[in-house]
């Protein structure tokens, strides 16, 4: 491959969401995980974002649906409360994303999270947004999409049982 010639940002996100599924799915790299899942999904709603007034008012990233729905349930009372309010859901939303990529301040040296469980989170809301535009574009099948819900429906097993 050519360094120099130009790559879509779309190839680009698909690879990153490639990559984060193998190797959650790896089961040994959840950081790396949530870092390459979180930059897929960034990208992918923004092509969402984009393809707006394309795709019918449901076809929203997944991230929004999300916060809609915390809205929806929080009913702030006033526009200041919703700015507030939408604010604190996406920083909860990302917080584990951001956190391993950026270090802020001589005292942040560690994370305390579930490294599974949010790279879980975060590559299942890049998914989400992957099938928004695999509905509504020409997008290559990702196996590894496929793969990846496969383990999610046997954990989910796994956790009922």
């Amino acid at each position: 491959m050519n360094s120099t010639a130009p790559t879509p940002k779309l190839a680009v996100a698909l690879e990153l969401l490639e990559r984060a599924i193998e190797l959650y799915l790896r089961g040994d790299s959840y950081y790396s995980s949530l870092h390459l899942g979180g930059a897929a999904e960034e990208v992918l709603a923004i092509y969402i974002r984009d393809l707006s007034d394309e795709l019918p008012a449901t076809a929203k990233p997944a991230s929004d649906h999300l916060k809609d729905a915390f809205l929806a349930f929080k009913a702030p009372s006033s526009p200041r409360e919703r700015v507030a309010a939408e604010k604190w859901i996406h920083d909860r939303m990302f917080e584990a994303k951001n956190t391993v990529k950026h270090k802020r301040g001589k005292r942040d040296l560690t994370v305390s999270f579930d490294a599974k469980e949010e790279a879980f989170d975060v590559v299942d809301l890049a998914v989400s947004n992957y099938f928004v535009l695999f509905s509504h574009m020409q997008l290559p099948w990702m196996p590894c999409v496929e793969q990846f819900d496969q383990a999610r429906r046997r954990e989910y097993r796994a956790d009922e049982a």
